[in-house]
């Protein structure tokens, strides 16, 4: 019998966020050093399932797919961030920006992280244009814009799915550049025939999909299921809607990226699905409200909200129960969960 076959399940999902994503990675960095403070596993050793959404969706190729451990993650995606966050234009253009704007243009220049991905994959996997396919069952998931319905590209075949052929053996860096096309940030990127943007809308916390799709890859995951890990980048404040059309655009996007209501959303489904006492869900709560996705000079602010948040007792408190269900000999099995969004 295979001795993977029954054994318990461990989840991570990965809230998106831009810049604020470091805070993840801190909070995660805590919780592998809670299990083994001598030793801290690789997340690709411990986790079964790896989702995230763009700025979580390039840690989970970080740490799934290139199989980094946490501390070579920081400093990839410290690097990374200063390196993307250079403006295509300098601010006295202004004419330009503005055309850029209007025409949904991205402010950055996504072929830096293009690059950056490409050293990455070359150092990890020895090749630069080493594909997203591996032979260990990694999967990303988009969404393609004929239809608006999530397109999962993965390493592997699962009965219920219809891959695209383009998308299907993608490269590493190819599906970083689509999960990271944050709207007026990146221009979106092209794959095959179709064009992605970041999932952010609608997807910024993809914590429910990626039980749907542990759900797809094993029939008996919810009796399996250890510990479903949620992470997000921190709270926003409650913004009025405005009374002008800029005003108004600038609150429904805040909406549709709104995490906490799927964290309540899928919280009030727990007893449902059999799995009370099985989900744990870690975001700042203050300290990050004013920095914006590409604010990269706030590193220091961001890695201080982290440290009081983990100080918190009730923040502790969890972790402990967590810790509780966490053994230090975890299986090897990981899948990597990305979603973007096609603009066709």
């Amino acid at each position: 019998m295979d001795p993977d076959a029954e054994r318990p399940l461990r989840i991570l999902s990965l809230d998106g966020g831009g810049i604020r994503g470091l805070s993840s990675l801190l909070i995660l960095k805590h919780l592998m050093k809670r299990i083994n403070k001598e030793n801290p596993p690789r997340p690709c050793e411990y986790f079964d399932l790896i989702g995230g959404t763009s700025t979580g969706g390039l840690i989970a190729i970080m740490l799934g797919r290139l199989q980094m451990d946490v501390d070579e993650c920081i400093v990839k995606y410290q690097k990374i961030s200063a390196a993307t966050f250079q403006a295509k234009r300098s601010p006295a253009d202004v004419l330009g920006r503005g055309k850029d704007l209007w025409k949904g243009k991205g402010r950055y220049k996504g072929d830096r992280l293009v690059e950056e991905f490409k050293q990455a994959a070359l150092e990890f996997e020895d090749n630069e244009d080493a594909t997203l396919f591996s032979n260990d069952a990694k999967f990303v998931c988009t969404f393609q814009a004929d239809n608006n319905t999530a397109v999962h590209l993965r390493s592997y075949e699962v009965g219920d799915s219809y891959e695209l052929l383009p998308t299907s053996r993608c490269t590493i860096w190819e599906a970083a550049r689509a999960t990271s096309a944050a709207a007026t940030y990146f221009d979106p990127m092209p794959i095959g025939s179709h064009h992605y943007v970041d999932g952010a809308t609608g997807l910024n916390n993809p914590v429910e999909v990626a039980l749907e799709e542990a759900r797809s890859i094993w029939s008996d995951a919810l009796i399996r299921l250890e510990s479903i890990i949620s992470i997000g980048t921190g709270l926003k404040n409650p913004q009025a809607f405005g009374d002008d059309m800029i005003g108004i655009l600038k609150t429904l996007k805040v909406i549709s990226t709104d995490t906490e209501k799927t964290h309540q959303r899928f919280l009030r489904s727990l007893g449902d699905l059999g799995i009370n006492g099985r989900y744990f869900r870690y975001n700042i709560d203050k300290g990050l409200e004013d920095v914006s996705l590409d604010d990269h000079g706030k590193i220091g602010t961001i890695e201080a909200a982290t440290q009081a948040y983990l100080g918190l007792l009730e923040v502790q408190s969890s972790i402990e129960s967590l810790a509780s269900l966490l053994p230090p000999n975890g299986g090897k099995f990981n899948f990597i969960l990305k979603y973007t969004t096609s603009t066709d």
